[in-house]
């Protein structure tokens, strides 16, 4: 971890604290300091905490890591959780659901890859995330559009014919 105190004296110290782990001191020099932080859990949080040349407390910060082996943006344990494989980076461009997200967007919208429609608000979630509106609580529906006339919603952009 490697961080910048702002502090008029330009030291002080930081104490650094990771869930599971050990609290290290570091001081701060020139007002920066860095110092590597042994994770003892998948997810973990690092706690940071400056003061000044004289002892008073000044920040602190938090920071939650969540371990990616594979490099794909997609946390270990989110991808367990939801049936992915976290040894293999190529899953994040998978789409199975159909939805028109990828794995890695459904990761960072907050949906399910394997549900098409996660809030069930009979839109889909690649339109809802297209059109800007939440696919993960069904209250925030996206407007209705009509592609042509007779156009019933954005998932129907087919004109209607009267039977």
């Amino acid at each position: 971890m490697t961080g910048t105190v702002s502090d008029s004296s330009g030291g002080g110290r930081v104490l650094l604290s990771s869930t599971g782990g050990a609290t290290q001191e570091v001081a701060v020099v020139a007002g920066r300091f860095e110092q590597q932080v042994a994770l003892a859990a998948e997810n973990s949080t690092i706690v940071a905490r400056a003061s000044d040349t004289a002892g008073n407390p000044s920040v602190e910060a938090r920071v939650t890591v969540r371990l990616d082996n594979d490099g794909d943006g997609m946390p270990d344990d989110w991808e367990r959780l939801h049936g992915l494989n976290p040894a293999d980076p190529s899953d994040a461009s998978g789409d199975p659901d159909l939805d028109g997200l990828t794995n890695l967007q459904e990761f960072r919208s907050g949906t399910e890859p394997f549900v098409a429609d996660t809030d069930g608000d009979g839109t889909g979630d690649g339109i809802e995330v297209a059109q800007g509106s939440d696919p993960v609580h069904g209250s925030n529906r996206p407007p209705v559009t009509r592609a042509r006339e007779g156009a019933a919603s954005a998932l129907d952009p087919a004109p209607r014919v009267a039977t």
